[in-house]
Order: C-alpha cells, then sequence, then structure tokens
C-alpha cells in the first residue's frame, strides 16, 4: 500500500467516522431538541383558564380603592405613588379555597397552607395598570408558587387589567399595542399567554429611574388568538368566565390594525 493509498482509506475512514456521528447526533438529540424549543416557545394556546378556582372563592376589585389594601400591598415602599393607577385585587370570598387541587403537584410541606387566617383580609392576587405609562406591572400572589392556583389567579387580574386597558384607549390617545408588560420569570408565563411577546432589548435605564423594567410588550393579534382559544376551551355551562373572555375579545377585534402589523411573539 502506497503512501497515497494510506492517505486516501485515512479520509475516508475519517469522512465515513465524521457521518456515523453526525446520524447518532441526529438520532440522540435532534428530535429532543424540537421537543424542547416547542415547549420554551410560549405559545398562546396555553390561556390561562381559571378551572381550578371554586365559584366563590374570591371577588374582583377593579380598581381597588381601598387604601388599606393597597398600603398593604406596596409595604416598605417609600413613595406614596405606589398606591395610584389601576389596582387589580382578588380577595378571598365567602367561600374557602380549599386545598391545593391535585396533591401531586403541591409538595406535602405546603399542601395545608391554606389556613382561616388566608381567608382573611389578605389580597389573593394583585396587579396595577398605569395608562400614563403604557405599563401593567406589580404582579403578586399570596399562594405558592407550586399551587396551579397561582397562575389562574395572576391570570384573573391580567384579564382585569387588560379590560382597563381597553376601556382607557379612547381617551388615552394610544393604541393597544403600546402597552407594556413587566414581568418576572414567573408572571412571564401569564402575559405570553394572552399574547405578550418578550423584548429582544429591554430598557434598563428605567431601574436608573426608579421605574420597572417592561420586559414583553401586548401584540393584538396574539392577545385575539389568545381569548378565542379560550372560548373554545371553555365549558358552555361555565356563563361566567366565558361572559368575561368574550366581553375581552370583542374589545380587542374592535382595535385597529397596527400600523406596520406585529412582531411576532
Amino acid at each position: 500500500q502506497t503512501g497515497a493509498d494510506w492517505h486516501t482509506h485515512r479520509h475516508t475512514d475519517k469522512k465515513m467516522a465524521t457521518a456515523m456521528l453526525f446520524a447518532l447526533a441526529s438520532a440522540s438529540f435532534l428530535q429532543p431538541t424540537v421537543q424542547i424549543r416547542a415547549f420554551t416557545t410560549r405559545s398562546v394556546q396555553r390561556a390561562s383558564v381559571p378551572l381550578a378556582l371554586n365559584t366563590g372563592s374570591y371577588r374582583i376589585l377593579s380598581p381597588c380603592t381601598d387604601e388599606s389594601v393597597l398600603e398593604a400591598l406596596v409595604d416598605g415602599s417609600s413613595s406614596a405613588a405606589d398606591t395610584t393607577g389601576h389596582w387589580v385585587v382578588i380577595m378571598p370570598g365567602p367561600l374557602s379555597l380549599g386545598p391545593p387541587p391535585d396533591s401531586q403537584v403541591v409538595p406535602e410541606f405546603i399542601a395545608s397552607y391554606d389556613k382561616p387566617a388566608r381567608d382573611g383580609a389578605v389580597p389573593l392576587a394583585a396587579g396595577r395598570l398605569r395608562v400614563g405609562a403604557r405599563m401593567v406591572e406589580r404582579f403578586s400572589c399570596s399562594l405558592p408558587k407550586e399551587d396551579p392556583r397561582h397562575l389562574e389567579l395572576l391570570g384573573l387580574v391580567l384579564d382585569s387589567l387588560l379590560l382597563a386597558w381597553l376601556q382607557a384607549l379612547p381617551t388615552a390617545a394610544a393604541g393597544f399595542e403600546e402597552l407594556g408588560a413587566a414581568a418576572n420569570l414567573h408572571s412571564a408565563a401569564v402575559v405570553e399567554r394572552v399574547g405578550f411577546a418578550e423584548l429582544e432589548s429591554p430598557d434598563l435605564t428605567s431601574l436608573g429611574r426608579g421605574e420597572p423594567i417592561r420586559t414583553h410588550g401586548a401584540r393584538l393579534p396574539a392577545a385575539i388568538v389568545a381569548y378565542e382559544h379560550r372560548l373554545a376551551r371553555l365549558d358552555a355551562g361555565d356563563v361566567e368566565a366565558r361572559a368575561a373572555a368574550q366581553r375581552i375579545l370583542d374589545a380587542l377585534r374592535a382595535q385597529e390594525a397596527p400600523a406596520g402589523g406585529s412582531g411576532e411573539a
């Protein structure tokens, strides 16, 4: 075997080995990569539906004008302006929330958190709309994050905030998509379920002004799809939830299409 033949065989073997490695990598990792991408790309089709909340276990204050409740929500804040804006607060209703709906989801060490004291004056969830700043923010919930009703309650807060924004648009001289959201890693799932898109380059200078960071922007087409999907999932007998979703959907459909079209969520 000549030196040239040896180099030719070596090159061929190297190409075959590379092809085999690529085939193995494709078989082992390509499909999971697609699944991961599909999972992490949050879809409006996962629209929050309050299935886990018992009727009578909560009441929605929109806007909340109870100063004692608002002061408790912004406890420790040095700014009195934190109680301004359109606050939506969900308070306990006449019925108890009861235990978490799925003991497999909620660890045992927090499964008994629902004490009588929690059914008192402690807000279950809250959030704020500042029309002038075009922002929904200050999302909070007193239930553990592991409880599936945590996100459902925040979703109800966001529904009321969106409706308040839609009702304010005629006098605010603004378009629907001017609304932004300040969300964290947990509440991001809530705003994205109703069509908000994560901003690629948030304005971090807002921290220097003492303002929350705008992390998401509203998208009208995605919001319409989200509420259409929610209506399709709700049972016909769930009159109250269907009416709330329909009211928001009708207001969304009445908005003018954004100039230049919306970005993809």
